[in-house]
């Protein structure tokens, strides 16, 4: 984590540790909490991304993502190369 004046930033990298794993083989599953009231952005590659509950703004590109938005009250902005996004009150 890294703090740059009142701004937080946590950054999660996985890397395998061998080449041409089966999609079982490389899935990781992440469940991270922040507080209701954050601006958050969200940069991934391949899988499933679900926001939900946010109360700030929230910033998602991805390559190759299914993502879903619920129940977010700010300002949306979505990307994803192949794969649908779906917002949801």
């Amino acid at each position: 984590m890294r703090q740059n004046g009142d701004a937080e930033k946590v950054t999660i990298k996985i890397h395998p540790k061998r080449q041409n794993l089966s999609r079982e083989e490389a899935r990781v599953d992440l469940a991270i909490r922040v507080p209701r009231q954050t601006l958050l952005r969200v940069e991934s590659e391949q899988g499933t991304l679900l926001v939900e509950d946010i109360e700030g703004g929230v910033t998602v590109e991805g390559v190759g993502n299914s993502v879903t938005l619920a129940r977010i009250r700010g300002d949306i902005t979505a990307r994803t190369v192949e794969g649908p996004i779906l917002v949801r009150s």
